[in-house]
């Protein structure tokens, strides 16, 4: 009785300890795919806008931080960031491997930048024979191998530079006011994300896994402890019972025997009737 009692408890305790770590290791797990998720998205949105900047930039847009006066200037600082000059907020860089296409209202590929992906993993015309087939799928998100992709469109009027009128104090920007609508299809290399959370998936079921183990074995060890004095007790009593039970054996069957000489000599009452059906009740089998 005790030994199955034993048996028991370690089973209950050794499925709860199961229960309890599958769902830590789950909550876990789902926490960090989803922080994963959210930095991959963060990334996409990051490359479709700093592709736009590059865009509007080559499209000649005045930037958003414009002050009147200064001429035209370098690369990436119309006015040559000087005061009175036109220039775009300095970006961070993005240290992931992705490419981005961008198409133009007509469908045609507008901009593009294959500079920010490992050379071997494909040519700019596969990769624009990819962007392409998502743009005319009408997908906006998804996977394909190692690559995650987002599509964007932007739909707005700007300020387009179409020129400069010289004067003795600098230059002024001849701007005209245009409609611009792009698609971006950015693509990121996620290799490097998917690894590490297969790795930290890997590494939490090990340590799962060990932790499971050493707690099996410490609960069948304490569980020994723990029903050594029970199933002391539980002897003592059933020899208690055995040798109560011989000890009260002889006293019923003196009653009984007298009881029956009773009878004879009066015959049976009903005081008798009661006495036998208490001594039969209590006599032990």
């Amino acid at each position: 009785m005790i030994r199955k009692l034993r048996l028991r408890f370690i089973i209950a305790a050794l499925v709860s300890i199961l229960f309890v770590l599958a769902a830590t290791i789950a909550a876990i797990n789902v926490s960090n795919h989803i922080k994963t998720e959210n930095e991959t998205t963060e990334s996409l949105n990051n490359i479709i806008e700093y592709s736009h900047q590059s865009v509007l930039f080559n499209k000649g847009v005045m930037p958003n931080n414009q002050q009147p006066g200064g001429g035209p200037g370098q690369q990436g600082q119309p006015g040559g960031g000087q005061p009175g000059g036109y220039f775009y907020p300095r970006r961070e860089e993005i240290n992931e491997q992705y490419f981005v296409t961008v198409f133009n209202e007509s469908g045609s590929i507008e901009w593009y930048d294959y500079n920010h992906i490992a050379p071997g993993d494909s040519d700019d015309e596969l990769r624009q024979v990819m962007s392409t087939k998502i743009y005319n799928s009408g997908e906006t998100e998804g996977t394909i191998g190692k690559l995650r992709f987002k599509v964007a469109s932007t739909d707005e009027t700007a300020e387009v530079v179409t020129g400069w009128e010289m004067n003795p104090e600098g230059g002024q920007p001849i701007t005209e006011e245009r409609e611009l609508k792009f698609t971006y299809v950015a693509f990121l290399d996620t290799s490097e994300r998917n690894h590490a959370f297969n790795n930290f998936f890997m590494s939490s079921m090990v340590i799962a896994a060990i932790s499971y183990t050493v707690l099996a074995i410490l609960i069948i060890l304490s569980s020994k402890l723990v029903f050594r004095t029970s199933e002391e007790s539980y002897k003592k009593q059933k020899a208690f019972i055995t040798n109560a039970s011989h000890e009260l054996k002889t006293p019923l069957t003196i009653i009984s025997t007298d009881l029956e000489l009773v009878e004879m000599d009066h015959g049976k009452r009903e005081w008798t009737e009661s006495i036998r059906a208490q001594v039969m009740r209590s006599n032990p089998r």
